[in-house]
């Protein structure tokens, strides 16, 4: 061991790493061991290090994470047994899609549902007025709002989100929307964000850590704690089509589901691994998640991205971008304010 580093001094140069480098490969196209950074959209992170200090991320307190069924209403009687099946063979928490129109509707839509345990989502296709939804209201149950200029009901909650591809822009543009939405909302709700997580596993890994390190930023600059909840919804575009090679789609889950448990996500939204959107697909991505709790244990280790060189570097590159992004987005307003602008340049 004492020989291990015998090449250099004490504290050697990137130079003379450089050096060493071009006399071992004795190759004149891999000359330059720096020409082997790692490129994600506009980041390069170095293939060496030294005097590595890991970034002051902030995560969550529990490693655990919500396994969410998401479902469209249409057939309510039938709804709630889709539901309840969901439920007994292992999700956790429930996401809906639809309108409600009164109490009875949500006591049949509901029935033999246990709020006290069960986290729930409900998006209304149609704008909720004030008045509306009150029959809904529990702990439990958060309803989702789009982000835009009309006020909302104080026990409701803002969703934000994403389409972004490049993903220092994505980061920014839900810090900016996280931003809008902290100073618009009237209640102590929690504001739920929504994050593609595709097969990009490195680079998800690092997105999902540097939005939860953001958001408490500027959580702690308004003296509010975590008031957010991080969902990861699972980006089905580029899975396989092909019936015969459909169930490779759940090799791609998997990596994506790792992805968000590692980046911090409170929640990931079952998704269907084929086209089908059946019963049975939607059973066997259910216990991909549920395979990754009881027998990977990643609901065990809080963050155990913390610490890697790697993951450090490109959390913390993230967040330099996407935080001078955010910056630049305020000066002309704040991200409501640009999305008005565009909305009159394109008229």
């Amino acid at each position: 061991m004492e020989n291990l580093f015998k090449e250099f001094e004490q504290n050697p140069t990137i130079e003379e790493w450089n050096a060493l480098f071009k006399k071992a490969v004795k190759q004149p196209e891999l000359e330059d061991l720096l020409s082997y950074g790692i490129q994600l959209d506009d980041i390069k992170l170095s293939p060496i290090h030294k005097s590595f200090k890991p970034f002051s991320t902030s995560q969550k307190q529990s490693s655990d994470w919500h396994i969410i069924d998401e479902f469209h209403l249409s057939d309510l009687a039938s709804d709630n047994d889709e539901i309840l099946k969901s439920l007994n063979l292992g999700s956790e928490a429930i996401y809906l899609n639809g309108d409600i129109k009164n109490a009875d509707q949500w006591k049949k839509l509901t029935k033999d549902i246990n709020f006290d345990y069960i986290q729930t989502y409900v998006r209304p296709t149609s704008e909720p007025s004030s008045q509306e939804w009150q029959f809904i209201q529990h702990p439990n149950n958060i309803i989702l709002n789009p982000l835009n200029s009309e006020p909302i009901p104080a026990s409701h909650s803002f969703l934000i989100y994403s389409n972004q591809r490049d993903t220092v822009e994505e980061t920014h543009e839900i810090l900016s929307q996280y931003h809008e939405a902290l100073l618009n909302q009237s209640g102590s709700a929690p504001i739920v964000v929504e994050v593609k997580v595709s097969e990009n596993y490195l680079q998800d890994i690092s997105k999902l850590r540097a939005l939860r390190t953001l958001m408490n930023r500027i959580d702690k600059a308004y003296e509010t704690s975590n008031n957010f909840r991080l969902i990861g919804r699972l980006n089905t575009a580029r899975y396989n089509t092909n019936p015969q090679e459909s169930h490779d789609n759940l090799l791609n889950q998997t990596i994506q589901v790792t992805a968000a448990v590692l980046g911090g996500a409170n929640g990931i939204i079952n998704s269907s691994f084929d086209s089908s959107n059946s019963f049975e697909s939607k059973r066997l991505s259910r216990n991909v998640q549920l395979l990754l709790k009881a027998e990977s244990f990643l609901d065990k280790v809080i963050d155990p991205a913390k610490g890697s060189y790697f993951f450090e570097e490109l959390t913390r590159s993230i967040c330099d971008k996407a935080w001078r992004y955010f910056q630049a987005t305020e000066t002309q307003g704040g991200w409501l304010a640009r999305q008005n602008q565009n909305k009159t340049e394109a008229i």
